[in-house]
């Protein structure tokens, strides 16, 4: 008859915060919901307790959510080079050896571009190659001037991209406070706000 061998061990935070819930589901919780946790404390200790009983050593199991409050922080310039494309393109090629770059190409000088790059790999002895082919397209840079409210609706949404970036699975976002500040030549934008995330993470005695 084979055996089944519990995997004795804790709960333990994985990052520092403020605990918003915290329930055993099997074991003991050692703190309690407004409890400050530091990361790599035990949340729930894999032990049952009981006046009847010796203690049992298990398998910890349990929720552990954490608060912490982030500061997200971008600026913007009311001035700024923005790229304008030529329409000229010229093609380029190059080699790649064990991840080291050989480009060939003939460019103007002064001129500025962006580059794509394609790649196709083959194996010889012990060395990696890769051929590539590349794009080179060009642009200039063209100062272009923004209002207030251009820069102020940029930053919006680069701040709701990266919302999105981190508000995924069980992180909840809360108390967001903005805050603008005119810096003559642009703007900070800055939102102070709260996430709550899961923290628990089940380490083996």
């Amino acid at each position: 008859m084979m055996k089944i061998r519990i995997r004795l061990g804790n709960i333990v935070a994985k990052k520092s915060g403020i605990i918003t819930k915290i329930i055993a589901e099997n074991g003991t919780a050692k703190l309690h919901e407004g409890s400050y946790i530091e990361e790599g404390m035990t949340a729930i200790e894999g032990i049952i307790n009981s006046e009847f009983i010796d203690p049992v050593h298990v398998h910890a199991s349990g929720i552990v959510r954490v608060k912490n409050t982030y500061i997200y922080e971008i600026e913007e310039k009311y001035e700024i080079n923005e790229k304008a494309y030529t329409g000229k393109e010229k093609i380029g090629i190059g080699i790649k050896i064990n991840n080291k770059e050989y480009l060939l190409k003939y460019l103007p000088k002064y001129h500025i571009y962006d580059i794509n790059k394609k790649g196709k790999k083959i194996k010889l002895g012990k060395n990696d190659f890769e051929f590539l082919f590349i794009k080179y397209i060009e642009y200039d840079l063209v100062k272009k001037q923004r209002t207030y409210e251009d820069i102020c609706e940029i930053c919006k949404e680069k701040y709701d991209k990266y919302k999105q970036d981190i508000n995924i699975g069980s992180n909840v976002i809360s108390n967001e406070k903005i805050d603008i500040i005119d810096t003559g030549d642009g703007i900070k934008y800055i939102v102070t706000y709260d996430l709550e995330e899961d923290a628990g993470v089940f380490e083996k005695t």
